[in-house]
């Protein structure tokens, strides 16, 4: 599995946002871009798609920004995926529930689908604030 740089991205804004939140302030845009290295244009679509889905939400005005919408311990690193990428799959046929050549117990499918489940499961339950404690610990 292979996630975009939608999520990679992603992921480094909210760690970002949390981490600046303990200090009990909202985070331009044009801070987060430049701390994170990248441009403003993306970043916004970015939290355009997080907003929309209850994960940040902005503040405006002169010492506006972004913050997170719920308390970091609150948000999975599931929850930001499924915003940033749509409920994710390692291959097509786990998703449409079917082999398409028509087996009725691939034994690949199967596998994939185990895999699938782990990887679901090892996420669920990282959070934000675990993202950030990571984060502050290297």
């Amino acid at each position: 599995m292979k996630l975009t740089t939608r999520s990679r991205y992603g992921l480094r804004a909210m760690t970002y946002i949390a981490e600046q939140e303990r200090e009990g302030r909202p985070v331009p845009l044009s801070e987060m871009a430049d701390a994170l290295l990248l441009s403003e244009s993306y970043l916004e679509q970015l939290m355009r798609l997080l907003k929309r889905d209850h994960l940040v939400k902005s503040i405006r005005g002169a010492k506006g920004g972004y913050t997170t919408a719920r308390d970091p311990r609150d948000i999975t690193v599931l929850d930001m995926l499924n915003t940033l990428e749509g409920k994710f799959w390692l291959a097509d046929c786990v998703k449409a529930g079917d082999c398409p050549g028509g087996f009725t117990n691939c034994p690949t499918r199967l596998v994939i689908n185990r895999m699938n489940e782990a990887i679901y499961r090892s996420i669920e339950d990282l959070t934000l604030a675990d993202m950030v404690e990571m984060s502050l610990a290297v």
